[in-house]
């Protein structure tokens, strides 16, 4: 009896996970910050980046130290000092605010590197990932005045309907454009959108012309009139070709001459 214990406790150790990845999503957010106290959470803004990034983690840490209800709720960390040791890098939640050229954080996590950013074009992107089983949430923009925008909307979250849906179930990306207060909300930027579309359109286009072309192959017949002249020749006079078409439609030499004939005594 004991031995069977053991065996079925050792096959539920077997199927347990261990370790296993925490997925974020950003219909979640705040709460894998708010919910996570015991995780240190660093406000990380790049050692060469305007002000207007630190001004902008000001916006998001106030709405997040009146959820915690905490005045000393995360602590502010240049980008190059989180980089120096992996074991610290590794034991926070980050939120990082910034240019991936100009944040050091933003480059290492964010799918916008500052070798693409410009495809952001006005566009600031949020985005939350993994690290560690911890949470980084990063926003990107080219410019600063969006990555502002986008720190308005996560400071002052509750005032917009996209977080108060379910739009964001199972979403890691969100594209904000425009003035503080009036943003504009995608999934997709609107260059990647036309981009897919014209795929899309040229993938339709050949199989079209792929069943045209299967279809002429098995229904064609050629027509009368495209009968080919035979390369045989008949006693050395030449190529013999089909003179069915004549035949039907203007009459031979005999008969053209017995019918002018005729006509000599009407």
């Amino acid at each position: 009896m004991k031995k069977n214990v053991l065996l079925i406790s050792l096959f539920l150790l077997f199927l347990s996970p261990i370790d296993a990845d925490t997925i974020y999503y950003l219909d979640d957010y705040p709460n894998f910050f708010i919910q996570n106290k015991d995780r240190p959470l660093a406000f990380v803004v790049g050692e060469k980046a305007p002000a207007s990034d630190v001004l902008a983690l000001i916006q998001i840490s106030s709405g997040l130290q009146s959820l915690a209800n905490s005045k000393n709720f995360g602590t502010t960390i240049m980008d190059n000092e989180l980089l120096k040791d992996i074991n610290i890098l590794n034991s926070y939640n980050i939120i990082a605010v910034g240019n991936p050229c100009e944040n050091e954080i933003v480059e290492e996590f964010s799918s916008y590197k500052c070798r693409n950013v410009y495809e952001l074009d006005k566009y600031a992107v949020v985005e939350i990932k993994n690290n560690n089983n911890h949470a980084v949430l990063l926003i990107n923009a080219q410019y600063d005045e969006a990555r502002r925008t986008a720190a308005d909307v996560l400071g002052n979250y509750e005032d917009y309907d996209i977080f108060r849906g379910r739009e964001l179930e199972g979403r890691r990306e969100l594209f904000i454009k425009g003035p503080d207060g009036n943003p504009e909300f995608t999934f997709r930027l609107p260059e990647l959108l036309e981009i897919e579309k014209e795929v899309e359109k040229n993938i339709k286009k050949q199989e079209q012309l792929e069943t045209i072309a299967e279809l002429e192959s098995e229904n064609y017949k050629p027509k009368l009139d495209e009968v080919k002249s035979d390369k045989k020749t008949e006693e050395g006079i030449g190529p013999v070709i089909s003179t069915r078409i004549k035949e039907e439609n203007e009459p031979g030499l005999i008969k053209r001459m017995w019918l002018w004939f005729v006509s000599l005594f009407q």
